[in-house]
């Protein structure tokens, strides 16, 4: 499948991303397999944050890691991604974005937890002070990653 730049399974998340807000979406586009048991710390981290800012800043405090996508700014931008104000080199955990929405991944080593966060809004706007315009709209447990 191809949507503009986006090819395979990144433009089936666009496409999904696209046409369902939320947490919906997550089942089809980020797992693969069954779930793993729902991480009790995620969705406390979730719930306890007002804005992806503070989300990340936690999370990232509580020993979940950015899952890094190498293919990131070609998802995002396509060919024509900036060098300069990449938002990959900022929110490294973005698997792709499309229409306002975007799919983040982290994972706790720790635990051995992995979870897909999807947002909705101008992820250009996710810390600067009194904007923070990039929301969470839900998350899942995954057990794994599918093989990009």
């Amino acid at each position: 499948m191809k949507i503009g730049w986006w090819t395979g399974a990144t433009a089936l998340r666009v496409a999904a991303l696209a046409c369902v807000l939320g947490s919906a979406a997550l089942p089809a586009l980020a797992q693969t397999g069954a779930a793993a048991p729902a991480g009790a710390s995620m969705e406390r981290l979730i719930k306890g944050a007002k804005t992806y800012a503070e989300f990340r800043k936690a999370a990232l405090a509580a020993g979940w890691t950015p899952v890094v996508n190498a293919r990131c700014s070609l998802d995002v931008y396509g060919r024509n991604a900036p060098t300069q104000g990449n938002i990959c080199q900022q929110l490294t955990e973005i698997e792709s974005c499309g229409s306002g929405n975007c799919l983040m991944r982290f994972e706790n080593k720790a635990t051995g937890e992995k979870a897909a966060v999807t947002t909705y809004g101008d992820y250009e706007g996710w810390n600067v002070p009194g904007r923070e315009d990039l929301a969470i709209q839900g998350w899942e447990p995954v057990k794994s990653w599918e093989a990009e």
